[in-house]
């Protein structure tokens, strides 16, 4: 009887023995079930980001008109005659597309645009326009436009100034 008993024990190592590395086999395999899908997980969500969520860089006005048009996040940074100009489309808000649009830099030669430097201002512009947002200033709020505006009457006060005499004469026809 002891000697079966023995032999039973000696069985059961052996089994315990065997199912060893079967059991480090599955827990790997485990381990590697639950590790691939994150990795796919993580691999989606950065695609998503970058797909989604991450502004594009434009170079040319087409391409800044294109997405503003469509509302899809980019950034610009326009350098026309008179200045250089920074926008940022910052996607959908309701049915209008919300831009930031920043004076940058005044060329030479126009002072009075000087004081338009490191100011900004919010356009809500409606879907599916494509200008440039400081070309209608309805759509816009923010600093940026108060002093666009301060520099428009300024001009029309100088340019009425100016021409007092004619535009007296033109009067006096009524």
């Amino acid at each position: 009887m002891n000697k079966e008993k023995e032999d039973d024990k000696n069985v059961d190592v052996k089994v315990a023995e065997n199912t060893e590395p079967v059991a480090k086999e599955v827990k790997k395999k485990s381990k590697l079930t639950l590790f691939i899908p994150l990795i796919i997980i993580i691999l989606l969500f950065i695609i998503g980001y970058f797909a989604f969520l991450y502004p594009i860089n434009c170079e040319a006005d087409a391409c800044f008109l294109a997405s503003l048009q469509k509302c899809s996040k980019a950034n610009y940074i326009r350098d026309d005659k008179n200045a250089v100009w920074k926008y940022q489309v910052q996607g959908k808000e309701g049915d209008k597309c919300k831009v930031m649009v920043a004076f940058v830099q005044a060329k030479e030669g126009i002072s009075e645009t000087e004081s338009l430097e490191g100011k900004d201002m919010i356009c809500k512009i409606p879907l599916r326009v494509a200008q440039n947002p400081e070309d209608d200033l309805s759509y816009c709020s923010g600093e940026l436009k108060e002093k666009m505006l301060e520099i428009i009457i300024q001009r029309m006060h100088e340019y009425i100034y100016q021409n007092m005499g004619e535009i007296k004469k033109e009067f006096d026809k009524l």
